[in-house]
Parts: C-alpha cells; structure tokens; sequence
C-alpha cells in the first residue's frame, strides 16, 4: 500500500510539473537587449502584462510590450490555419479556426483564435463579421493583448443594416473606447457621420495614447484640404509611435495627406514612403498590401522616377499577380514593365 501511495505520488508531481512546462514565453531584457526564455503555464495575458505560473508554483509578470513570441501546444488545427492564411488561403483558413476555437480552453488562446479569424474576415472583406466578432473579444477580455485586431475601416465600405444599428450603439460604449473607434470608423462614410465624428473628437482626447491617434487619424481619412509639412511630420512622429500591427491604416492615410500637401520637393517622396511602408506591414490586409504598392509606384511616377516606380510595380506584379492593382500599374507604366 505504502508503494502504490507512494507511486501515485510520484505521478502527481510528474503531471503536476508537466502540466506547468507547456508554454514558453520569449521575451526582451530591458536592461541588456537580451532574449529570454521562461517556461510555465500562462495564467493570463493582457495588453500589459503577461502572467506565467512557472513549474516552482511562482508567478512571473512579463510587461507585454516585451513579449516578442509564445511557444504553445495550441490545437492542431489552429497550425493548419496559419498556413492556410500564409498561403492566403482565408475562407480555408477561417474554417479551420472555427473548429480550433471549439478546441481551444477558456483564456488567451481562444482571443488569440477570435484575432485571426478578424483577420481572415478582414481579407475576405467581410466587414460587418470582423466587427461582430471583435465585440466578442472584447466582452470576453475587455483589455485582451489582442486588441490591437480591431478592424477600422480605412476606405468607404458598404454595412448591412442591423451592422449599422449595432455600430450605432457601439460608439457609445464609453467603457470599451476601441469598441466605440471601430463604430465611428464604421459610420463615417455613412449617413451617421455626424455622430461618428463627435464620437471620435472624444477619442482623440483619450489618455490613451494608441486610441488617440487613431481616432485623429480617422478624422483625418475625410480631409481634403493640404495640411503644412511640420504638421505632417508631428503626425508621423505619433504614427510611428504606434504598435506596428495597427500602422498600416494611418500610414494609408498620411500617404494620401502628404499627397496633396503644399511641400512640392519632398511631398511625393513621402506619400511613397508611407505607401510602401503600408505595402511592407505584414499585418496589413492583402488589398492595402497590394494597393500600397500601386500607390507608391504612381507617386514615383508623379515625382518623375519612372525606374523606381517600375521596380515598384514590378514587385507588385510578382507578389500579387492576379490583384486588380497589378493590372492597374501595368496601364500606368504604358506596356514598360
């Protein structure tokens, strides 16, 4: 009897210790530049920190920002749909995330499953879903470390009408201020522009820094009027001080600004510049990677750099061959490419 209590025993510290060595957290040293690695179980990650229960029973809290990669036995199905998104494969790929989420426990991993199926509705242009499913993440973990999955729109984009009540009573969501953002970006080419855009003069005095220059970057998708370069400049300086997952927007937007800016030696350079930054962010939708790249090669074409433009359109053509913005830059480029 005392052995097999004694076996017994011994399997519980097995499980016990197995149980907390699953994830492995990467992450960057302050202080020497230095990554590290730590092991444990992740008890929960939000926007600012991360929470890892380590085999010893403590509790390490790593600041989020920190955080440059998560090893974890996530489901099977879910390492099927990142290939499928990797090969932009999105309708396959949201199928498979469907059945992962089912898969999947309570916490972290199920917001991580809800980002990517926002991001393959993104790619599939299926707008009014990503929305819906963001509220979700959102009611599950109201300050989850995938927030930065938000799905502003960028460009007019046609809503269902139940998604343009439902958008309505978002704005007013004071409690989830990304939650009112994704309404206002939602309404603001529709008939509710009016309240969207109050809605976003109260975002862009948030504390929060990110809500902030989002909100005044979404104000600034309906300006026409040229804006002086050292205002443009201040607003790239906040642009850049965004997480690089929710750049790609702005940096549309301040392509477009810079182009009809008043400073004629450096204006097309820097509408290229931000268009191919846009193209590059791997986090940006497949259409904004696409049209980024027409758009900074018919800047250089503006500016009078037709062999840079080419070698823009070129890269266009090769990543995106079948995108209607590959045709369109082979029109623009008259038969030269």
């Amino acid at each position: 009897m005392k052995n097999y209590l004694f076996l017994l025993f011994c399997i519980c510290i097995f499980v016990y210790h197995n149980a907390y060595a699953d994830d492995t957290v990467i992450y960057q040293n302050t202080v020497t530049g230095r990554q590290i690695k730590s092991t444990g179980t992740i008890e929960n990650y939000t926007r600012d920190e991360l929470l890892l229960r380590t085999s010893s029973g403590n509790i390490l809290t790593i600041k989020a920002e920190l955080i440059l990669d998560i090893e974890a036995e996530r489901p099977e199905l879910y390492s099927e749909a990142e290939l499928r998104i990797n090969n932009q494969e999105f309708d396959k790929a949201l199928s498979l995330l469907e059945k992962a989420l089912v898969q999947a426990p309570d916490g972290w991993m199920k917001h991580e499953i809800l980002s990517r199926q926002i991001e393959c509705l993104v790619n599939l242009n299926r707008m009014d879903e990503a929305a819906i499913r963001y509220v979700q993440l959102v009611q599950l973990e109201p300050n989850s470390a995938f927030y930065d999955s938000v799905p502003l729109v960028w460009t007019s984009v046609e809503l269902s009408t139940r998604t343009e009540q439902l958008a309505q009573n978002w704005i007013r969501q004071k409690k989830y201020p990304f939650v009112a953002l994704l309404g206002s970006s939602l309404l603001l080419t529709s008939d509710k522009k009016n309240e969207a855009q109050t809605s976003l003069n109260n975002l862009a005095k948030s504390d929060d820094a990110v809500v902030a220059i989002l909100a005044q970057m979404q104000l600034n998708r309906l300006s026409l009027t040229p804006m002086p370069d050292t205002f443009l400049n201040n607003l790239e300086k906040k642009v850049d001080a965004l997480p690089k997952s929710l750049q790609f927007g702005p940096r549309f937007v301040l392509a477009q600004l810079w182009s009809r800016s008043s400073a004629k030696e450096i204006k097309e350079d820097k509408a290229a510049l931000n268009y191919l930054q846009c193209a590059l962010n791997t986090k940006s939708p497949v259409e904004f990677q696409a049209r980024g790249f027409y758009s900074a090669g018919a800047s250089l074409m503006t500016a009078g750099r037709r062999d840079e433009a080419f070698r823009v359109f070129n890269r266009l053509i090769e990543k995106y061959p079948d995108s209607p913005w590959a045709q369109q830059a082979k029109r623009t480029a008259g038969g030269n490419l």
